[in-house]
């Protein structure tokens, strides 16, 4: 054991001196530096022009100001835009391929827009002073230049330069990260495995050259967000002859198929985890005037209009069939179930997938491994998790929907002033660990107590923060999911716990 210890203390010390940070550092601090010498952002704080803001999400961007109707109109093609959004609720996914950045006026970390920004990589930061509201709206009529550093949280209302992480840096971090981990798994110690949200190849590819260990969240309905396929979507939506809803349906199956192909054929033999879709049907309208008065969010969506969910099943199985027909390598596929807050909802869909997959598990054998999951993302499923562990062997939590549900805290609309003084303004970065954290031990013992084999993932932003890590390690989680760009910021977080805890 003191030749273990000697070599944790080398590998920690190699660390401190790539990241120049100190053993007595706070690790909140070390986070922080490790972030400033990774990603992308201000080549210079000291300029004078510069306007601190919040931290949303790492990385540079500049460009000129613009807004959702400046973008719909198409009136700035071929230059680089950041979109002003003022309310905190972005339902313009389709558009973060147009644009560089975000600025978000009236929301907060844990909003919509923040998270939607982060999922993507999209540099993004929070203002929440009136004086530079005001400055943005002002330049923003005209379309004025601006430049944005999400990793410190910062804005400058003219381009300026950036500070870019050289690769050789980059790589020399992978190196540590790998032999660290190379060396704790030698001696049999676990380690929590660390995978990414993929929702298309290129994030599944950023992810693996980063080493991520496999798919941890690829969100169904982030594929129809792509302008491409949004008019499928709400085709399926508004079907109300039947040959409309077949032809829609098998447009849906059909862009599953190859997207889930694409992911899949650079992921085996590592877990693939899919998540159905977890959205309103006003989610794919918001053009539309129609008014929609059974508007249900996830697995409900899928009971009522059943279609919707079969075809996206089908369209899995069909990409996994097509894997292993033409490669030898082994699939492990987690299809997740979201929003499940009854047992109906898990033993209706766990069953549908079991029956659709019937014929492939006859085939293949032991070459394909089929696991059900459930989100863990309401109260009422963390309550009843010993039961919805009879049907599925996966549980993914959605931490931050599990803490607005627990909390009745809205992360679009949780007032500044309120949060301070209840001390509830961090919540959707610091488990709570007295309501939610309780929830969450009472799920994993509950769900682990049915089944012993029971795989916990925990898929919510929590895991981008120390105090949460800390929490989640000590309960055992077998795998986090993390946007792909976090990839090996995360890796490098979680050894540097884990070599400290040796120490």
């Amino acid at each position: 054991m003191k030749h273990l210890k000697n070599l944790v203390k080398s590998k920690y010390d190699e660390l401190i001196d790539m990241l120049d940070i100190t053993c007595k550092d706070d690790l909140e601090d070390i986070a922080l530096k490790i972030k400033l010498k990774m990603f992308s952002r201000f080549d210079d704080y000291s300029n004078k022009e510069n306007y601190y803001c919040k931290s949303i999400s790492h990385g540079f961007a500049t460009g000129i100001l613009c807004s959702r109707t400046d973008i719909m109109s198409k009136k700035l093609e071929n230059v680089n835009k950041i979109l002003v959004t003022e309310n905190g609720v972005f339902d313009d996914i389709q558009f973060l391929d147009k644009i560089s950045g975000v600025i978000i006026m009236n929301g907060t970390p844990g909003c919509h827009a923040a998270i939607i920004a982060r999922s993507k990589c999209v540099p993004a930061i929070l203002i929440e002073c009136e004086d530079e509201k005001n400055l943005i709206r002002k330049h923003l009529k005209n379309n004025g230049e601006c430049s944005i550093d999400g990793t410190i949280g910062l804005f400058c209302m003219k381009y300026v330069n950036a500070y870019t992480v050289e690769q050789k840096f980059v790589d020399r971090l992978k190196w540590w990260v790998s032999s660290g981990e190379s060396l704790l798994k030698s001696y049999n110690l676990k380690m929590v495995s660390l995978y990414a949200n993929a929702d298309n190849i290129e994030e599944a590819e950023m992810a693996r050259n980063l080493g991520a260990e496999g798919v941890g969240s690829s969100r169904i309905e982030h594929v129809f967000a792509d302008e491409r396929y949004i008019n499928i979507m709400k085709g399926l939506i508004l079907a109300n002859e039947q040959d409309d809803l077949d032809y829609f349906c098998g447009k849906v199956a059909e862009i599953i198929r190859k997207n889930t192909y694409g992911i899949l054929k650079v992921t085996v033999p590592h877990p693939f985890t899919i998540r159905l879709s977890d959205v309103l049907q006003s989610e794919f309208l918001v053009d539309d005037t129609q008014s929609y008065y059974d508007d249900l969010r996830g697995c409900r969506w899928g009971i009522v209009s059943r279609k919707v969910y079969e075809c996206q099943i089908k369209g899995i199985l069909e990409a996994v069939n097509d894997i292993l027909n033409e490669s030898k390598e082994n699939v492990d596929i987690r299809i997740i179930i979201p929003f499940v807050s009854n047992i109906y909802e898990i033993n209706y869909w766990s069953s549908n997938i079991h029956d659709k997959f019937t014929f492939l598990l006859k085939e293949y054998g032991a070459r394909v491994a089929l696991h059900i999951g459930s989100m863990i993302e309401t109260p009422s499923s963390a309550m009843i998790s010993s039961e919805i562990a009879e049907f599925c062997d996966v549980f993914t939590f959605g931490t931050n929907d599990l803490t607005q549900y627990t909390c009745a805290i809205s992360r679009a609309n949780m007032n500044k002033e309120y949060a301070k003084k209840c001390s509830v303004d961090r919540i959707f970065q610091d488990i709570d660990e007295k309501s939610v954290g309780r929830l969450i031990d009472v799920s994993i013992d509950s769900g682990r107590k049915t089944n012993s084999d029971l795989i916990i993932g925990i898929c919510g932003e929590h895991i981008n923060y120390v105090k949460s890590l800390q929490f989640f390690i000590k309960r055992n989680i077998d795998y986090f999911s993390c946007i792909p760009c976090n990839v090996l910021y995360l890796r490098i977080l979680l050894l540097l716990l884990y070599l400290r805890e040796m120490l």
